[in-house]
This record gives structure tokens, C-alpha cells and sequence, in this order.
């Protein structure tokens, strides 16, 4: 038992556990802390680093764009140069549930006042208008008309096209054109001496050969 008025000495160490226990929770924090700041660091280095690839890619994307519609372009103003016009491939695709048949469609831009010879084509021929208006005539469906955008005609095998031309003088026109034919017929081939077609590019399947 202790008597009244006793001190009581603390005992040896205590204060120095007391300390380091102190210095232990402060230093059991500290860390806690700095990994949490690390993970914010990590992740807005994560973002960045996402960022900067979905950049570079859109770069690349717009690069190509910018190259098609360069060529597609050239290849326009090289055909209303020579006062043709331009015909560029699309698609060319094997029909399976007709045998031997190829479908083969393009697309033909007309400059203003630009017109074709007169010309036929190989097998049955669909063409609807883009932009502009195309004034056409084929030999089986009556007399010259004028289509708009929007509006399509057809061409029977064995017809010959009379008049294809821009029914303008001031604006382009363009048309997409399908082609059913035999696979490997020559699509266009023009009756008179000198043709507005311009030089026609090879379809994606002669490519392929």
C-alpha cells in the first residue's frame, strides 16, 4: 500500500514508449498520405497519357481524310480540265445468288456543261443522282429528261445512252451508277470516235487479279 503523499515515480522508459508510440501513429499517417497522393499523381499521368494517344489518333484519321479528298479532288479537276467526266470506282462484288454476275458501282461527277458521248453499256445499268441534275436519254425509255437529286432511271441491256450531261452551266453534278454485268465485261464502251469519260480506275476486285 502507498502511503499518503508518496510520489510515484514514472517508470523507466515510460516516457520514451510514450514518445516513439507518439512518432509511430504520426509515421503510420504520413504514408497513408503520400500513396494517396501518388495514386492522384498516377492517374492524372494515366489520363494525360490517354488523351495524347486519342489525340495522336484523330491526327492520323484527319491526315487520311484530308489525303482521299485530295485525290478525289485531283481527279476531278484533272477530268474538267480535258472537259470529261469523272468516273471513280466504288465497290465491285460477286453476286452469289446469280452466278457468273459481278455488281459494280461508281460514281460519275460531271463539271458544269460537261456532257458524255454517245456510249453503251455492258448488262443493266441503275443510276441515281447525288448533286446537281443529270440530263439523260436512253435509246429503250423515251426522251431526253432531266433528274435531280434524289431521282434515279434505268437502262436496259442492249440500250444504247443517247445524252448523259450536266443540266447545268454553272453547278457540278454527280450520280452513283450500278453496274449487273458479267464479270470481267468492259462496263462503258463508247460509239463515237472521242469519249467524256475520263480514264476510268480499276474496280477493287480487278485489283485483287
Amino acid at each position: 500500500m502507498l502511503r499518503h503523499g508518496t510520489a510515484i515515480a514514472p517508470r523507466p522508459g515510460a516516457g520514451h514508449h510514450a514518445i516513439r508510440g507518439g512518432r509511430s501513429k504520426a509515421d503510420s499517417v504520413a504514408p497513408a498520405k503520400d500513396c494517396s497522393a501518388r495514386r492522384r499523381v498516377g492517374i492524372k499521368l494515366s489520363e494525360k497519357h490517354i488523351m495524347n494517344t486519342l489525340f495522336g489518333q484523330i491526327q492520323q484519321i484527319a491526315a487520311l481524310l484530308t489525303l482521299l479528298t485530295v485525290g478525289t479532288l485531283f481527279a476531278v479537276a484533272t477530268s474538267e480540265a480535258k472537259g470529261q467526266a469523272a468516273v471513280k470506282p466504288v465497290c465491285a462484288e460477286k453476286l452469289a445468288n446469280v452466278p457468273g454476275k459481278v455488281l459494280t458501282a461508281m460514281t460519275v461527277t460531271y463539271a458544269p456543261g460537261v456532257k458524255s458521248s454517245v456510249h453503251h453499256h455492258a448488262g443493266s445499268v441503275f443510276a441515281y443522282v447525288l448533286t446537281g441534275a443529270i440530263r439523260s436519254e436512253n435509246s429503250a425509255t423515251g426522251p431526253a429528261k432531266v433528274y435531280k437529286a434524289g431521282e434515279s432511271f434505268f437502262e436496259p441491256p442492249g440500250s444504247k445512252h443517247l445524252v448523259s450531261e450536266n443540266a447545268s452551266i454553272t453547278e457540278r453534278a454527280s450520280m452513283l451508277v450500278v453496274f449487273i454485268a458479267d464479270g470481267g465485261a468492259q462496263l462503258t464502251t463508247s460509239d463515237s470516235p472521242s469519249s467524256a469519260f475520263g480514264p476510268q480506275e480499276p474496280s477493287p476486285a480487278e485489283r485483287k487479279k
